[in-house]
């Protein structure tokens, strides 16, 4: 309810021991985050919205020396300007 520039609506793991690359991560991250987790959060296809999805993702040293693997989506304002209340279900 409070104002806030971005909003967490998904976070998974990458599958793997080894790195897969920046730009294999980077492209889970885009299919997931602009995916079907996107439309089942906001209500309506990433394409359709105006909701924008961006997302954190491991890097390679954080993979290597934290053991981390996970993506978190989050989604923002066109401007980046803050909001107040949720974008779940915004069907916009």
């Amino acid at each position: 309810d409070e104002s806030h520039t971005a909003e967490v609506f998904e976070v998974f793991d990458i599958d793997g021991d080894e790195f897969p690359g920046s730009a294999e991560v980077q492209a889970q991250a885009t299919e997931e985050c602009q995916g079907d987790a996107f439309e089942e959060y906001v209500g309506v296809p990433y394409a359709q919205s105006e909701v924008y999805a961006t997302f954190l993702v491991p890097t390679e040293e954080t993979w290597n020396e934290a053991d981390d693997r996970t993506v978190i989506c989050l989604a923002v304002t066109q401007d980046g300007s803050p909001t107040e209340g949720s974008v779940e279900g915004a069907n916009r």
